[in-house]
């Protein structure tokens, strides 16, 4: 009789990769964001595209640089402005395809004011940004010759 309340009150727990785990729905929201369509950055051409655009994947094209907060892509002429530059938070430095090299990020568009410059009390200002950047989460770089 004993066994039978130590098991009422320890139900079993679903081992980790077990249907409903917290690690299998993350597999399948990475899967579900990968399948889904790519916008191309230049038909953000306004505010209203570019914040429909927002949490969606989206595919930029330009130069590889290096940017203070982490590597960035200098968008082609053609760009928004508002994209400009456009951050891969998650990349300290290019490594391949390198520096000053045209490329191809695809990742989920986001955007952060956690890096905006702030002015304190006495009236001088932090180092950072002029307010909120573009970034792209999940990016995939890719060289373009």
């Amino acid at each position: 009789m004993l066994w039978v309340l130590v098991a009422l009150l320890n139900p079993p727990v679903a081992p980790q990769g077990a249907p409903g785990s917290k690690a299998k729905r993350a597999v399948q929201a990475a899967q579900t964001v990968a399948a889904a369509p790519v916008i191309d950055f230049m038909t953000l051409t306004d505010d209203v595209r570019i914040k429909a655009a927002m949490g969606k994947r989206v595919r930029v094209v330009g130069l590889a640089q290096d940017c203070k907060l982490s590597v960035c892509i200098i968008l082609d002429d053609a760009a928004p402005q508002a994209l400009q530059p456009m951050y891969v938070l998650t990349t300290r430095e290019w490594g391949e395809p390198g520096l000053n090299t045209r490329v191809q990020v695809v990742g989920v568009l986001s955007q952060t004011d956690r890096f905006k410059a702030f002015k304190a009390d006495d009236g001088s200002v932090s180092q950072g940004t002029s307010g909120a950047v573009f970034h792209l989460k999940d990016a995939v770089i890719k060289p373009l010759n």
